[in-house]
């Protein structure tokens, strides 16, 4: 499973540029929407951005991690290199299982907010 976030991983960090970045004007617009005005029209644009910061945050902490995992021990290593290494998977397969189950909170968090969000607009 770790081999395969970390091939994922680097497969798309070439968009971590775009994401961010697409992260920084739904920050900005979350922003906006809070201070910019009085205005309720204005808050039209809440949900949305909370949720492009969420999706953006969360892709970006994915490429992040995922691409320094170390791989599998060679038989050859020696014990105690062999126990660090499995000690870091061990980590990285934590991180991996935490991913997953923030991932799956994000896309139910995402239609709840998005019903909400289409019921009031």
């Amino acid at each position: 499973m770790i081999e395969k976030l970390q091939v994922l991983s680097k497969r798309i960090y070439w968009l971590k540029p775009l994401v961010l970045l697409a992260g920084a004007g739904f920050l900005g617009l979350f922003i906006y929407t809070l201070f910019g005005g009085n205005d309720i029209s204005k808050d039209v644009y809440l949900m949305p951005s909370i949720l492009g910061v969420i999706w953006a945050l969360l892709f970006s902490s994915f490429t992040t991690i995922f691409p320094h995992a170390p791989s599998k021990p060679d038989k050859n290593e020696k014990f105690f290199r062999k126990i660090i290494i499995w000690l870091k998977r061990g980590f990285y397969y934590a991180l991996a299982l935490l991913f997953i189950a923030l991932t799956i909170a994000v896309i139910f968090l995402s239609f709840k907010m998005f019903g909400v969000w289409r019921s009031d607009y």
